[in-house]
């Protein structure tokens, strides 16, 4: 598979947004009207609500699925691909200005001809999705009616018919456009009046934009050669100033070897690719080639690209004997004002043949191009993995890179199941200073297993970023869990565990030089909002997506008081209009996993009760962002979050008998620590009464005990916690671990 992303973005520092990609997609911050309220008491002003999957993942018109984490630039694109080979798999995604364009590369050929580009608009596609996912749109005829694969025709008149696609019909449109696109490739392009039998398909709403240039305006041609020597036939150029992004910054579609742009005179950097397609082997090769530097004086210049040039393979080798999983090449160039660049990622995996041509450093702004790569070891359910990273400042000729046990960390991971056979997914991806975007594919992984994952960089020290999909096999819900960017040194052996158990809401840890404040409080303002699940890592938030029938996965109620102030289902949290005076608050938080098809954790069930006052309360970090206005006048609420550590097995059981236990109690981070004055765990077989368990404080908020598994079957916890401020958390989660039949 290959994925390119490319776009034009400011390189000039952004507003901050939540930083928890969790956050910001399971439970997006969107305003609601003030509801009425007696004076002094607190009034829900906006919420954190739980999206459905249709409404959260644009679906393209071809049936690609697309997650954004973000907005404008820093977006990151997770894409699940509706095609399982062949061409119709190939994706590329261009970031030109604060939108995000998906395109399959099959699609190309026909857009601005009879495909409206912003078909293929997630950002546009994604602010006006409703629950059903549909994707309305016009199309253009002549004669009769059209049959469009996958549209569903509502009215039809005098040439223009209304229609729309959903997420269960998309497929066989891009089914049908992967063949066109073979059958025209195969015929050498043949000029054609339709497809399938259609002038044009736009999407409802979509426009042409209007420039209007500030400078004086040239038409640079751009010519460019295939690999085979010949014109390319169709083909895309990403064009950029380099003394000034905001300048110009565009994509060119090629025809017959030539496109044409006007720009403004100055210096030009550029970068094609060439992608060609092996039926009967069903395998590919993808050249790249770039212009690093190009200066325009006036009219009637050429700038030529040659794509027999790209005739290095990048390839990496091992400490251990390994095959490439996936592996990703990103190449990005930033202008010398520091205001605009252009970067283009290509996802490729065995199938491919992946080939570049070198360049030199940048001599106006900057350049670099980074390697990932994602490499198995033998077997099946292999027992390590590999994820590599290179960095440069140029395109280098080296065609091979060698890692020795030197360079690398060890992490050990654990994948906890829960007694059901599954399939998880591990996205790990690098992020070197300054860059924008970055990610990767996730990779297969079975639950209920562990493995070696060496982790190393050559040519600078990224961060990695992690995320897991629990279950692969959930239409409604694939259960994403994120991590917090970190480094991982070479010579570190770093303990992970995912999906370990209870998992239940909180507030999770981020990372200290920046994170988004999911408790706080200004003069009269206090939010609040948990993640609906973490497992027994702090740093791990996951997500749920809503119901597609409306029954709801989650309720939130807020008490001020002891008085119901907001009963919201399908919320996470909500932000308030809240008096000054100290007053007692109390949220609960009921979060519903059935769409994740759970075994163990289904539910849960948290309180949390606190009092606060204006101006009381942990000062947060100048890197942290708060919802409510400045970072220096927000207030870290005083919220305490309990957990129990279960010596589970990787499937999630404990045996029949004796099991020690630990529970820790402890403040969120950031707020003002109070010292914990107690700790109680409770445990029952589902269906049956609770059984106190006898807990031994240790210090620090940490207490010890035993439980005692009398009977095999579900088992559901009771968790709870003070401190001396008058904080205190109740967590119960249903069916946190199985007794099995001895």
């Amino acid at each position: 598979m290959r994925i390119r992303s490319a776009g034009t973005f400011p390189t000039a520092p952004l507003r901050a947004i939540a930083l928890m990609a969790g956050f910001v997609l399971a439970i997006p911050m969107s305003a609601i009207g003030a509801q009425a309220a007696s004076p002094g008491s607190a009034s829900p002003r906006s919420t954190t609500a739980v999206s459905s999957r249709r409404a959260s993942t644009v679906t393209l018109p071809t049936g690609d699925h697309v997650r954004l984490a973000g907005t404008g630039a820093k977006a990151k694109v997770m894409l699940q691909p509706a095609a399982t080979a062949g061409p119709g798999r190939t994706l590329i995604t261009h970031r030109l200005g604060s939108d995000v364009y998906v395109t399959p590369a099959v699609a190309e050929p026909y857009l601005g001809r009879f495909l409206d580009p912003a078909l293929f608009d997630v950002t546009a596609l994604k602010a006006g999705l409703t629950s059903s996912g549909r994707l309305p749109v016009r199309i253009s005829y002549h004669g009769s009616t059209p049959s469009v694969p996958g549209v569903k025709i509502t009215s039809a008149s005098a040439g223009v018919a209304a229609g729309y696609l959903t997420p269960a019909s998309s497929p066989a449109f891009g089914r049908a456009l992967a063949a066109q696109w073979k059958a025209d490739s195969s015929a050498g392009w043949p000029k054609r009046s339709t497809l399938f039998g259609a002038t044009k398909i736009r999407a409802v709403g979509s426009g042409p934009v209007t420039v209007k240039p500030q400078f004086p305006m040239y038409t640079l041609i751009v010519k460019v050669t295939g690999a085979d020597g010949k014109p390319q036939a169709e083909g895309y150029v990403g064009l950029v100033n380099v003394d000034d992004g905001r300048k110009y910054g565009a994509f060119l579609s090629i025809e017959n070897g030539e496109g044409r742009a006007s720009v403004p005179k100055g210096n030009y950097s550029a970068i094609g690719d060439d992608y060609s397609y092996n039926e009967s082997s069903q395998t590919s090769t993808i050249r790249v080639t770039t212009v690093g530097q190009y200066k325009v004086t006036g009219a009637g210049q050429t700038l030529v690209i040659d794509h027999r040039k790209a005739a290095v393979q990048p390839e990496v080798s091992t400490p251990k004997a390994s095959t490439l999983a996936d592996a990703v090449f990103q190449w990005d160039r930033y202008d010398a004002a520091g205001q605009g660049g252009l970067s283009s990622s290509y996802f490729y995996d065995p199938s491919s043949k992946f080939l570049v041509a070198p360049s030199k450093a940048a001599g106006i702004g900057t350049q670099d191009s980074t390697l990932n790569w994602s490499l198995n070891g033998p077997g099946t359910t292999p027992a390590y993995f590999y994820s590599l990273a290179t960095f440069a400042d140029r395109i280098p000729a080296t065609s091979h890179y060698t890692f020795t046990s030197a360079d690398l960390a060890t992490v050990h991971s654990s994948y906890y199941g829960d007694g059901t056979p599954k399939t998880g997914g591990l996205l790990r991806y690098s992020t070197y200073p300054g860059q924008y975007g970055g990610g990767g594919s996730y990779e297969p992984v079975p639950l209920d297993s562990t493995r070696s994952e060496y982790v190393g960089a050559l040519g600078g020290t990224p961060v990695w970023t992690d995320g897991l999909i629990s279950n692969y096999a959930s239409e409604d819900d694939p259960g994403f869990v994120d991590g917090t960017p970190r480094a991982i040194p070479a010579g570190t052996t770093p303990q992970v565990n995912w999906l370990r158990g209870p998992l239940g809401a909180a507030i999770p840890v981020q990372a200290a030089s920046s994170g988004y404040c999911y408790a706080c409080r200004t003069t009269k303002t206090l939010e609040l909002g948990l993640a609906p699940f973490t497992d027994s890592v702090s740093t791990h938030s996951g997500e749920i997506f809503g119901a597609e029938d409306g029954l709801p996965v989650a309720r939130f109620r807020f008490y001020q008081n002891g008085k119901l102030v907001s009963d919201q289902d399908d919320y996470l949290g909500g932000t308030f209009t809240v008096p000054t005076a100290k007053t007692t608050y109390k949220a609960v938080l009921d979060v519903d996993r059935r769409l994740q098809e759970p075994n163990q954790s289904t539910r849960s069930h948290t309180e949390l009760t606190f009092a606060s006052a204006s101006g009381a309360g942990g000062k947060l970090p100048s890197s942290w962002y708060c919802d409510l206005g400045k970072t220096a006048s927000c207030r870290v609420l005083p919220i305490l979050q309990a957990k129990v550590a279960l010596p589970t097995s990787l499937n999630g059981t404990l045996p029949i008998g004796k099991s020690a236990i630990t529970v820790t109690v402890k403040q969120i981070q950031h707020a003002v620590t109070s010292p914990i004055t107690s700790a109680g765990l409770e445990i029952r077989p589902a269906g049956w009464s609770w059984s106190s368990v006898k807990l031994r404080s240790i210090g620090g908020g940490k207490y010890t005990g035993v439980i005692d598994n009398e009977l095999s079957g579900n088992v559901d916890v009771r968790i709870s916690g003070t401190d001396k401020a008058g904080s205190s958390v109740q967590q119960t989660v249903l069916r946190a671990y199985t007794v099995p039949v001895s």
